[in-house]
């Protein structure tokens, strides 16, 4: 009985599925004022992305707008983020810039990253619990792409890493 109890303790521990994800959503705030500058160097702190793209998120413009009339969205053509002030945080960053760093890829990068994140949804407890979260990835991988960095951030899977430009570092080869 005993070691059934320890063995059945070590199952479930190299066999848990992820309970919370690394980087949960924001509630949107109301009272919120922020800058373009301070939320840039927020969502660079928060989602540790390299100094070395700094220069390249600081091209986008980014316009708050009360009047959107959706939370968020991002303009890929002219780099421009359109966003309510109530949404101005990291997690909303996250999401729309890596639209942006998703239109950057060339269309056989496109149709790896959906090869890659289609095995890595079979294999990655966290990114399979991600999707039991968010289920509406399943209808777009625009947007599959976009909640892997918004959700998982530098913790996603390694061979998602190399389709995410300007927001991470390439993975070794």
């Amino acid at each position: 009985m005993m070691f059934s109890n320890f063995f059945g303790g070590i199952n479930k521990m190299f066999n848990a599925q992820p309970m919370e994800l690394p980087y949960p959503e924001e509630p949107p705030d109301y009272t919120r004022t922020v800058t373009g500058f301070d939320l840039l160097h927020s969502f660079f702190d928060h989602y540790f992305v390299p100094e070395i793209y700094w220069n390249y998120w600081r091209q986008v413009t980014i316009i708050v707008d009360r009047k959107l009339p959706y939370p968020a969205g991002m303009v890929s053509e002219t780099k421009t983020l359109l966003v309510k002030p109530e949404y101005t945080n990291p997690g909303i960053l996250a999401h729309e810039f890596s639209h942006l760093s998703y239109s950057e890829l060339k269309p056989e990068e496109k149709a790896s990253y959906t090869t890659e994140y289609t095995n890595a949804l079979k294999t990655d407890a966290l990114l399979k619990y991600l999707y039991s979260q968010k289920q509406y990835m399943s209808t777009n991988i625009i947007e599959a792409h976009a909640e892997v960095f918004r959700y998982l951030g530098n913790k996603m899977p390694a061979q998602l890493k190399n389709y995410y430009p300007e927001l991470l570092l390439p993975s070794p080869a």
